[in-house]
């Protein structure tokens, strides 16, 4: 048997959904909501009792990443400016707070625009983010401060 065939018949019954869904009920899961089935996703992946083959987990972070980065590449010309640590710097903020909430960091991004990596590294620093996500965000700063990898 070809895989291709059975791939096509997968396909056909599962249908495609882009959205984690529970298998017993069919419907998009909200935040708190009670599984009933199992937590699914794509062609019928079963997310709940399945664990993720290392591979599948770098494809998905990958695909992240790149994502980030296509959305760093439209913030303005100031990306442009930027060094590989200080880019680094801005797709893992992306990557960690979604687009929306990146783009309340207004006076980071005022200061990176400047080039005023002193001044954008207080204002990470001195954000929720900076004081709910501890290492991370000093390590971050200290990155986009001396816009060099830390050696550690």
């Amino acid at each position: 048997m070809k895989l291709d065939s059975a791939k096509a018949l997968v396909m056909h019954h599962e249908g495609v959904r882009r959205r984690a869904y529970d298998d017993a009920t069919g419907k998009v899961l909200k935040p708190n909501q009670t599984l009933k089935g199992r937590l699914t996703i794509g062609y019928g992946r079963n997310l709940t009792d399945r664990d993720l083959a290392d591979s599948e987990i770098e494809m998905l972070l990958n695909n992240d990443l790149r994502r980030c980065q296509r959305e760093a590449e439209k913030l303005g010309p100031w990306w442009q400016g930027l060094n590989a640590p200080r880019r680094a710097v801005i797709v893992d903020c992306l990557f960690c707070l979604g687009r929306p909430r990146f783009l309340r960091f207004r006076k980071m991004r005022a200061a990176l625009a400047v080039g005023d990596y002193q001044e954008a590294s207080v204002q990470l620093l001195d954000s929720k983010f900076g004081r709910t996500h501890g290492t991370r965000v000093l390590r971050l700063a200290e990155i986009l401060r001396r816009g060099e990898y830390l050696d550690e």
